[in-house]
Order: C-alpha cells, then sequence, then structure tokens
C-alpha cells in the first residue's frame, strides 16, 4: 500500500526507522555532551522513553487505545510496540488505525520541539485534536481501503451492494462550504432487528468514508434515534473539534442499506448536528415534515435535561434519545 504521509512526516518517519533523530544517543557520536533529560519527565532521555513510557506520551497513548478498545503490549522498545499495533490488532485494517500511531508519534516529536526550542508547554488535549484533525485530513486527501468510522467502535463492516465512491445519490443537498454531511438510514430487517448506516460527504459531494451496523432493536423505539447512539460517538471521538456535520436521514445512498427512501416520508428529519468547541456539546435540530414541528436540544456530558417537552441524556459521551417521546408515524 503507498503511504498517505506528507513529505515532512514521511522523512521524519524515515530518520526515526533508521536512528536518525537527534537524540543524546546519536549526539555523543558528534561529541555533543551534556546532562540530557526528558522535556516533560526529566527522566533518561531516549527514543523508547519519550515515544513510550513518558507521562506525556502515555497519556496520549491511553486515549486512543481506549477508543480502540486495544492494548499493545508496552514491554521492549518503541519500534517493537508499533508492531504490535498492527500485528495484534485484529479489526480490519482501516485509516483510523493504520494511520493512528505514526501521527501521533509525528506529534509527540513536535510538541517535544515546541518545548525545547520555543519554551512552549505541552498540552495534552491539543496534542490528541490535532492528531485527530491530521487523520482527518489525510484520510480525506488519500482515502485507504477501507473507512474511517469502521473497527475502532465496534461497527461491523457491511459489504453494500454497491460501491459507496459509485452509487448515486437519491436527493443529496448539498452542506454548506466547509462542513460535511452525513447521511444516516436504518432498516428494519426483522421485528427486532435493524441494519444502519452513514455515509460521510463533503460539501463538494466527495465521498469521505461510511459506516454500518447491524443490531437488535426494541421496536417500540424509534430506530433512527438509537441509530444515533451508534454513530454519534464515532463523530465524538475521533473527528477534530472544528469539524461541522449536518446529518439527513432521509437522503442516503441506495444499496449501502437497502433503504427504500419511500419509507422515510414521514420520519423525523435529523436537520443538523453540529459540536460545539467552546462548551463541548452537541447541537441537534429534528424537523418532521408531518407535523411541522422543530426542536433543538443541547446535549451535555452527564446531565439530563428537557427542552419543550422532550426528554433526552447523555452519558460516557454517548448521546441518548428518549425516543418514545417523539412522534413517531409508521
Amino acid at each position: 500500500m503507498e503511504h498517505p504521509y506528507p513529505e515532512k512526516i514521511s522523512f521524519f518517519l524515515w530518520r526515526l526507522n533508521n536512528d536518525l533523530l537527534p537524540f543524546p544517543v546519536k549526539l555523543n557520536l558528534f561529541g555533543i555532551h551534556g546532562p540530557f533529560k526528558c522535556p516533560f519527565c526529566n527522566n533518561m532521555d531516549t527514543i523508547d522513553h519519550f515515544f513510550l513510557h513518558c507521562c506525556f506520551a502515555t497519556t496520549i497513548w491511553h486515549h486512543f487505545e481506549t477508543i480502540l478498545d486495544f492494548c499493545p503490549v508496552k514491554s521492549g522498545t518503541f519500534i517493537n510496540y508499533i508492531n504490535n499495533w498492527y500485528l495484534d490488532y485484529h479489526g480490519p485494517i482501516i485509516d483510523f488505525n493504520y494511520l493512528l500511531p505514526n501521527i501521533v508519534t509525528w506529534h509527540l516529536w513536535k510538541v517535544r520541539n515546541k518545548v525545547l526550542y520555543d519554551n512552549k508547554l505541552g498540552h495534552i488535549p491539543e496534542a490528541i485534536n490535532a492528531i485527530k484533525y491530521d487523520i482527518f485530513a489525510i484520510s480525506v486527501a488519500k482515502p485507504l481501503t477501507a473507512t474511517i468510522l469502521t473497527a475502532p467502535f465496534n461497527i461491523q463492516m457491511i459489504t453494500p451492494r454497491k460501491s459507496p465512491k459509485t452509487a448515486t445519490l437519491s436527493s443529496w443537498i448539498k452542506p454548506p462550504i466547509n462542513t460535511y454531511k452525513v447521511n444516516l438510514a436504518t432498516r428494519r430487517l426483522t421485528s427486532n432487528i435493524t441494519r444502519s448506516a452513514a455515509i460521510i460527504r463533503n460539501h463538494e459531494g466527495s465521498y469521505i468514508g461510511h459506516a454500518t451496523h447491524l443490531a437488535s432493536h426494541n421496536q417500540t423505539t424509534n430506530a433512527s434515534y438509537d441509530a444515533l447512539d451508534y454513530f454519534i460517538p464515532l463523530l465524538n471521538n475521533i473527528m477534530p473539534t472544528n469539524v461541522i456535520f449536518e446529518v439527513d436521514d432521509r437522503n442516503v445512498y441506495e444499496g449501502v442499506a437497502g433503504v427504500s427512501l419511500q419509507h422515510w416520508k414521514y420520519w423525523p428529519r435529523i436537520h443538523k448536528i453540529q459540536k460545539k468547541v467552546k462548551t463541548n456539546t452537541w447541537s441537534v435540530t429534528y424537523v418532521n415534515p408531518k407535523i411541522n414541528r422543530a426542536a433543538e436540544f443541547l446535549a451535555y456530558h452527564n446531565m439530563s435535561i428537557k427542552t419543550n417537552g422532550h426528554h433526552f441524556s447523555q452519558f460516557v459521551g454517548i448521546l441518548k434519545f428518549d425516543a418514545v417521546s417523539f412522534p413517531y408515524v409508521v
């Protein structure tokens, strides 16, 4: 597979793989000696320590290991850890997992240089968001063989009837410039089994990625809201905070979820969803064309609120809706 990295990242990775980064052991060969210490924890400054065992690096690796529900063995060298990442991960080789180790390493190196040479502080949340942004940007620029939204969140990959890049769109409406649209659909296969699909495209209509999910479903609730329980955490976890999405559950690829669009005529339309950076909340607007009713919600972590009589809550980063309180038209 041809690597998708920009030249500066590729050059950095080449130097890392060939042990050419200016760490103390290498500097000693050129007669440069000194009491070199890790810029974050003052321990011995080595490649293995800085990229793997330093408290700053450990926190960042743990963040992404938690998202993936995967923890490679950290014993041995840093290079062994990276190799274990690819060898031990049993999900599909997708963009997020494929790009993550090298992008994390690159940003650890960038933060190190800012601390050493620019006298700046290293901020973990800032570094994590920068990592997510680079993964997302590289995935958009040079998409790999699968989607960035599949395996890390237990979303099962189901082969679509048509290729997502060539399937025709039905009544697809462009989102505003510099935003991304998520087309969401759910089909009930049996009385208690549903299949959901989400497809991401940018404002130009270019394919970004897709995910599908097959799950049991309580037939007393609205399946479209249940689908949000699966797909909103994906956006919340892996997308940078400055990315805005529009979500529309009626304009979907025919074939990806096997959805007949006529069945969605009277279903509530998910009009817009946006992550608010400062408050770390999601703003979701619903429009039901059948009853001409709209309600906007703010979902706060670990809180439950009521708006216009409708109740919902968010916990552990997952948006949960009390779908029964919404009008549901078959």
